[in-house]
């Protein structure tokens, strides 16, 4: 019990982080992230140190989110994501606002990377581990997102 204790210190708001990035709500975040401790607890002893523990977890997160959306399919989350000119104040927030326009255009799979190598600062090898694709597919993927925004971010500075 007290290995889970652990677990939960040095990774609650990591995890905490990827959920709400696919969610963008806190109570189901929270639900989500309960889940995911209760089905790491359960399998705690089968963890067979293919990756790290973080990455683990992340993919038990993974896991957890799409069956919390198999079983509540009105919930939206990161692959609904759609930005709406209302949502945020670009005069306040225009760096973000552009970047979250341009990621709302992405692929399922490309919102994925992104957000597990720019927010959860991850490796292309532990990303590939969660996702299901070779590191490589992750790079190539992750490289054209960034050209991307950083073709935009270029185009909003001229």
């Amino acid at each position: 019990m007290e290995e889970i204790k652990e677990l939960y210190d040095l990774y609650h708001d990591d995890l905490y982080r990827y959920i709400f990035s696919l969610t963008k709500n806190q109570h189901q975040t929270e639900d989500i992230l309960q889940s995911t401790f209760l089905s790491a607890l359960q399998s705690l002893s089968s963890f067979q140190r293919r990756s790290t523990i973080k990455t683990w977890l992340i993919g038990i997160a993974r896991h957890e989110y799409f069956s919390y959306l198999r079983k509540n399919p009105m919930e939206l989350g990161l692959y609904e994501l759609t930005v709406e000119p209302g949502d945020i104040d670009p005069s306040e927030h225009e760096l973000s606002w552009i970047i979250l326009q341009e990621l709302s255009k992405l692929s399922e799979l490309q919102k994925e990377i992104a957000v597990l190598r720019l927010f959860n600062e991850l490796t292309f090898a532990e990303i590939s581990i969660i996702i299901g694709k070779t590191e490589n597919y992750c790079r190539v993927s992750f490289f054209r997102t960034k050209q991307k925004l950083m073709e935009v971010l270029q185009n909003e500075a001229d």
